[in-house]
């Protein structure tokens, strides 16, 4: 037993021999030396439809060289290995035209709202980082924004790189007409990062790249996600780290704050359960074990009693607020305090970046929680206000990037489908009851027997946890 446990350590702390990339063993097969890649196609609807505003996704390549302890894209399927696929340029040149006869592409011109003078921006970097070691020497990024401004295209990119603060890549994406950067950073401890955002930049450097570009005149914001106890709220170092990283942020231009607290896999497999062991060993939190104990629903994703995060949450909130930011949260425990329907913080009357989808739960929760403020607390919500108008003809299962789950992704129904079976669940995990932890309240169905939720105002408790706000 202990020589297994031994041998799976080698085996983590060779995975991290390579200090270029983080993928390979060593430099004879490093994957972020320039060579030919296979074919990759990571342009895609967002398997987070139900709530997400952005419905269209694009990765330029398979594999992020930055490794992260908490990463997600590592129980995705095809984002596990080494074996680095590139997207194809041309494929998306030919889904912005418009001429592709295609279903998929098709589909996504019109999710992307193409047809109108101000389009649906296209998230960059949804599973893997667009401007980490692999870009450094493809150089593929260089090439995709006069892509962009040929098409009229705005795009909102999420990386924790520094390149976009290189002369050559900021010049080429220093576009206000057109991008729109949200850098995602954790904590402002450099030291403490660089142990968990294992091969990525520290905060300092990022928060550079941020502020080189928000003096370009592009938009940019702040991506506190995942927020970890004892690393996001405060360290010996950062007694207020998030108070410490919102201002910083600020102070660099941005205009955002899109906040998630850490979620648990349900379920890890052997190489996850070494990030996760080691994740908890520098945290100095039995993180999966609390998360059991603290949960009021398991599933893919375990999440926290919105109790046990209320007063962090509303911190960051608030500090956001005092300096002009925007706030924006992807946690659905929290949904209801985003500023707009859109979790990444980008308001509705933004020229460039506003027309986003309308079509989603989170716009719902937040239309919601301003009616019953304006004092229509009897307003009713159905799957009307869910469904987009592309979501019939794509099928469920071409949603998602994940292997070996059966059940409803198996099925031959479209995404539409799901999305309302999904809003008429009261029951399981993922239906809103549960998923928005009871801010939304089933009140009555309607004439076809979908169900009608009503808003369910939820006072604060302050019940003392971990956090240190």
């Amino acid at each position: 037993m202990a020589k297994k446990k031994a041998d799976a350590e080698l085996r983590y702390k060779r995975v991290a021999v390579c200090k270029e990339c983080g993928e390979c063993h060593d430099h004879k097969q490093c994957a972020s030396v320039r060579k030919p890649l296979r074919p990759y196609n990571g342009l895609r609807f967002t398997a987070d439809g139900f709530d997400c505003a952005l419905p269209v996704a694009l990765d330029s390549h398979s594999v992020c060289s930055y490794k992260c302890l908490y990463c997600f894209s590592n129980f995705l399927g095809g984002h596990g290995n080494w074996d680095v696929g590139q997207m194809s340029l041309h494929r998306l040149d030919h889904m912005l035209s418009g001429d592709s006869a295609e279903l998929g592409n098709r589909l996504l011109h019109k999710a992307l709202k193409r047809h109108t003078k101000r389009p649906t921006p296209l998230q960059f970097g949804a599973l893997t980082d667009p401007f980490d070691n692999i870009e450094r020497n493809q150089g593929w990024a260089l090439q995709l924004p006069a892509l962009l401004q040929r098409h009229n295209q705005p795009i909102r990119v999420s990386t924790k790189g520094r390149l976009l603060a290189v002369p050559e890549y900021l010049d080429a994406w220093a576009l206000p007409e057109t991008v729109w950067v949200a850098f995602s950073i954790i904590t402002p401890d450099d030291e403490l990062l660089a142990r968990i955002d294992r091969y990525a930049p520290s905060a300092t450097e990022r928060l550079a790249a941020m502020a080189a570009l928000s003096k370009r005149g592009v938009s940019t914001s702040l991506r506190f996600r995942p927020a970890i106890p004892h690393v996001s709220d405060a360290t010996p170092k950062h007694p207020k780290a998030y108070k410490e990283l919102i201002e910083r942020a600020a102070a660099a231009g941005a205009k955002a704050l899109s906040l998630e607290v850490l979620f648990v896999p349900g379920k890890l497999e052997k190489n996850q359960r070494l990030h996760w062991t080691e994740l908890e060993k520098i945290v100095g939190v039995p993180l999966r074990a609390l998360y059991r104990e603290i949960t009021p629903r398991w599933g893919a994703c375990i999440r926290p009693d919105r109790s046990w995060t209320e007063d962090f949450v509303h911190a960051c909130r608030d500090v956001a607020h005092a300096n002009g930011m925007a706030f924006g949260i992807s946690d659905p425990v929290w949904k209801e305090l985003n500023d707009f329907g859109c979790c990444c913080g980008i308001d509705p009357a933004d020229p460039v970046f506003g027309n986003w989808e309308r079509e989603n739960a989170t716009n719902i929760v937040v239309q919601a929680r301003k009616a019953f403020e304006a004092g229509h607390r009897k307003k009713l919500w159905g799957v009307r206000h869910l469904v987009p108008p592309w979501a019939d003809d794509w099928p469920m299962k071409k949603m998602c990037m994940m292997t070996g789950v059966s059940g409803v992704i198996g099925n031959e129904i479209s995404w539409g489908d799901k999305l309302r079976l999904t809003w008429n669940d009261v029951r399981s995990n993922r239906g809103p009851l549960k998923y928005f932890q009871g801010i939304l309240r089933p009140a009555q169905l309607d004439k076809d027997g979908n169900v009608l939720y009503r808003y369910n105002h939820m006072p604060r408790q302050h019940v003392p946890s971990i956090w240190k706000v």
